[in-house]
């Protein structure tokens, strides 16, 4: 396999897992960003759609909830929430 087939099935794979992530949470769920002074939320579904369609709004998501999973995997985020002044007793 060349390394073009190698990181387009490596996209298609980063894009089921956060669809079967999204897939977990509730229809009801709703997402917005940045300044939402215009009340412009995304439903669950919606992202699901931006994610498949590969769009700005997908890609910002995906890569957003990829460096979430690098953060858990490499124990970067439970550091965090260690040195959080919010945590006790952890």
């Amino acid at each position: 396999m060349d390394k073009k087939t190698v990181k387009s099935e490596l996209r298609k794979k980063e894009i089921e897992l956060v669809i079967a992530r999204l897939e977990t949470l509730s229809p009801k769920v709703y997402f917005s960003s940045g300044d939402n002074s215009n009340g412009s939320n995304i439903s669950r579904d919606e992202m699901i759609q931006h994610v498949r369609n590969d769009d700005a709004i997908g890609k910002d998501f995906m890569e957003t909830d990829l460096e979430f999973l690098r953060a858990l995997k490499d124990g970067k985020l439970l550091n965090q929430i260690i040195a959080s002044p919010f945590a006790t007793n952890i």
